[in-house]
């Protein structure tokens, strides 16, 4: 599959929300691992508590293993938005998949 099929696939597959992007898939085949880099591309989040729109979040980068994509090891390293609300301080954004 060329690059750009493998991120809509990764896109499909994880059945990613509104807001999150699959940007980038490696495939190491000598050592039967799958790295996607998922992206949240939204420009402005929402206070999950208060619903306030926030502009301006901090990212941090999350590595989870997914289940295994026909017998790879699936990685899937997620640009995390944390959130700060000026009624509820920091938080991460819940949902991802």
């Amino acid at each position: 599959m060329a690059d750009v099929e493998m991120t809509e696939f990764f896109n499909i597959s994880l059945k990613l929300e509104t807001g999150w992007n699959t940007y980038n898939v490696e495939q190491d085949v000598e050592r039967k691992r799958i790295t996607a880099f998922i992206n949240f591309d939204k420009i402005v989040c929402k206070c999950q508590k208060c619903g306030i729109a926030i502009e301006n979040f901090q990212t941090k980068l999350k590595t989870l293993q997914d289940l295994d994509f026909c017998s790879f090891e699936t990685f899937l390293i997620i640009n995390y938005p944390i959130i700060k609300c000026k009624n509820h301080g920091f938080f991460p954004l819940s949902h991802i998949l």
